[in-house]
């Protein structure tokens, strides 16, 4: 079963949850925004306090991970709002930390949240679909009518992923 349709709704309203699970640092807190209960597969804002350090590891899911504010140290490359990753199931993700805090959104499309500390990558991961962008400068604005479902008329789309097997998107609109 897919994720059920959420209507839109302003998760302001809705408190910070401490994440709990295996693998994960301290210092990292959630806002449930869309779950599918029979794979666990989630959207999430997450809020990763000051001082957060995360080791290397992967996750059993695909994990795509956007900036919202402030910055995050990816290994050596330190990252801020608009900065968007797609990590596959299986990719070792370096150390993550973040000095003064940050503001995220967390995608696992194909399970629940998971973290195996590991420096190396799982021998059946897909390396070649890792990908990063700084969506505000990298990417040129397009019709979002490239994209099924469309989105309103108008509105301009950046393609941030494209699954080759579910054929599924991730952008931003404007």
């Amino acid at each position: 079963m897919a994720r059920p349709h959420i209507e839109p709704f302003c998760d302001r309203d809705v408190p910070f949850k401490k994440m709990t699970m295996k693998g994960f640092s301290n210092g990292m807190h959630y806002k449930m925004l869309s779950l599918d209960t029979d794979t666990g597969a989630c959207s999430m804002t997450v809020q990763l306090d000051a001082g957060y350090q995360q080791p290397p590891g992967f996750s059993w899911s695909e994990l795509e991970l956007l900036v919202i504010e402030g910055e995050v140290q990816l290994g050596t490359k330190k990252v801020g709002k608009g900065h968007y990753v797609f990590f596959p199931a299986g990719y070792s993700q370096p150390k993550i930390s973040s000095e003064g805090g940050c503001l995220l959104l967390m995608m696992y499309n194909t399970g629940e949240p998971s973290l195996v500390e590991s420096d190396t990558h799982h021998p059946l991961c897909r390396t070649d679909r890792f990908h990063q962008t700084d969506s505000y400068n990298d990417i040129p604005w397009a019709l979002g009518n490239v994209a099924k479902p469309s989105v309103a008329t108008g509105c301009l789309i950046k393609l941030l992923n494209f699954n080759d097997r579910t054929h599924a998107l991730t952008f931003c609109t404007a």
